[in-house]
């Protein structure tokens, strides 16, 4: 199966014009034994592995690299044990990528833990006193904004040299947030597997004798209509629900799903968009006909996200937003598919992509064109001629959590290729997030208390009043 799926990838990747060029599958491949640099100069090769840069001697210095998970490779640390690792092959090219990092360059690397929670108040302390405790920290995409609002990370225009692969050739790298005029994070190439989709019951499918949603989206038929024609069959037997999952999740799959906007180009309230208004209108009708699963004791629980989240695992509902990291412990057979567009829909999106997560670093840290460098090293582990092996490493998280291989690729191609990033999704002023609006919204809708358009406007003046706080307006 690994085998199939790197021949796959490597497809994949010359579809994409890289540089890969043969056709071998993973197991017959060799790494290139060459010795030139990017710019020039010739370094030391372990594992067949060139170095990207000139190397420096940093005198022992220990790189320090922070998270609240061990999201860097445990073969930088240590030598990969066979007997227990997946990847053996892949394992040792980046443990002897680290050593020759450590040879060349005179570093040494540790993880050090931040707690989740902590992270800004972490970097917010170091900027403010002048010290950086970690050289690179790892950031979700609404960190990223909080930490360059205050200056707590260096833009990457500041401090790449002219020899940089991740504002330059891009061949291990490639850089993630760009914000006023700058690059502020960056990432090893990867697919994209952190999307959402819908989540299908195929049990209930076959049970209920639904039409396959899969054959309509392989066939173009996979639309509001017949997802609304579906759920409302699976509620005519009782005690089963067309979909399940939070609410605000399924709104904002909907809003995307139709090209709507929660912040318009000038960074003023964009919810009452007509494409907005429209998807809440097909969850207004969700919710009045009682087709997502609630609790009919006491009806909307706003509050137990994690009641909502994962009620799916329940079995009685036909759809539920569906994320690779959430979906391990499926109790039944399911498929998964994009969000079905909405009438509105031209661009193709399907689903709202919070800002990218990343690399980033700390402003205080110091000689940060040289941290920079060695994480560009870092990453250069499969070699000159090896891009493929960061996207097909890469795949082996989603490869690991869906049962079906079709599945696998709709979420790093056809969900990962189709978000939409929008500003409403990273908002945040004193605790508040300016998506917060849909716990409101949808409450309103669910106890029909307003309809959508009055719903939107109810809530529109404090939404506003938080743009016109962030813009200095």
């Amino acid at each position: 199966m690994k085998k199939f799926f790197a021949i796959l990838v490597l497809v994949f990747v010359f579809a994409a014009c890289t540089k890969t060029t043969d056709t071998e599958p993973q197991n017959d491949r060799t790494v290139t034994n060459d010795s030139t640099t990017n710019d020039g100069n010739s370094t030391a090769n372990v594992g067949g592995v060139a170095g990207i840069h000139t190397p420096r001697d940093l005198n022992g210095r220990v790189i320090k690299l922070g998270n609240w998970w061990n999201s860097f490779s445990e073969h930088i640390f240590a030598e990969p044990d066979p007997a227990e690792t997946d990847d053996y092959e892949a394992a040792m090219l980046i443990w002897e990528n680290a050593q020759r990092i450590r040879r060349d360059w005179n570093v040494e690397f540790e993880h050090v833990n931040i707690g989740h929670g902590e992270m800004i108040p972490f970097l917010t302390a170091g900027a403010t006193g002048g010290f950086a405790h970690v050289d690179i920290v790892n950031l979700e995409g609404g960190m990223i904004f909080q930490a360059i609002q205050g200056n707590l990370i260096l833009p990457l225009n500041s401090i790449a040299p002219p020899t940089s692969d991740t504002l330059g050739a891009q061949i291990h790298n490639r850089p993630g947030i760009f914000f006023n005029d700058n690059y502020w994070s960056f990432e090893p190439h990867r697919y994209e597997a952190g999307g959402v989709g819908i989540g299908i019951n195929m049990d209930l499918v076959r049970q209920i004798g639904l039409p396959d949603p899969v054959e309509l989206y392989e066939n173009g038929e996979w639309n509001w209509d017949n997802f609304l024609s579906m759920m409302r069959r699976a509620n005519e037997i009782p005690g089963h629900f067309g979909i399940a999952g939070n609410h605000g999740d399924i709104a904002l799959g909907l809003i995307a799903a139709n090209d709507g906007i929660l912040v318009d180009a000038d960074f003023n309230f964009g919810v009452a968009h007509p494409n907005t208004i429209e998807a809440l209108e097909l969850l207004d009708t969700i919710f009045r006909e009682r087709l997502w699963y609630y609790n009919p004791v006491v009806g909307m629980e706003l509050g137990d996200w994690g009641r909502n989240f994962y009620s799916f695992q329940d079995g009685n509902s036909v759809f539920w937003p569906i994320r690779t990291w959430s979906s391990e412990d499926t109790p039944f057979d399911y498929h998964l598919l994009p969000w079905p567009l909405g009438p509105a829909n031209v661009s193709g999106s399907t689903w709202f992509q919070d800002w990218p997560g990343g690399l980033a670093i700390p402003a205080a840290v110091e000689d940060a064109e040289a941290v920079l460098m060695i994480f560009e090293e870092l990453h250069a582990w499969p070699g000159a001629d090896g891009q493929w092996r960061h996207f097909e490493d890469s795949v082996n998280w989603p490869m690991g959590v869906f049962r079906h291989e079709a599945d696998v690729w709709r979420m790093v191609r056809d969900i990962g290729d189709s978000g939409r990033t929008d500003f409403g999704l990273v908002l945040r002023i004193g605790g508040v997030n300016f998506s917060d609006i849909f716990n409101d919204v949808t409450s309103d809708l669910f106890n029909q208390y307003a309809t959508p358009t009055e719903a939107v406007e109810i809530h529109r003046g404090i939404k506003q009043a938080m743009l016109d706080q962030f813009m200095g307006r």
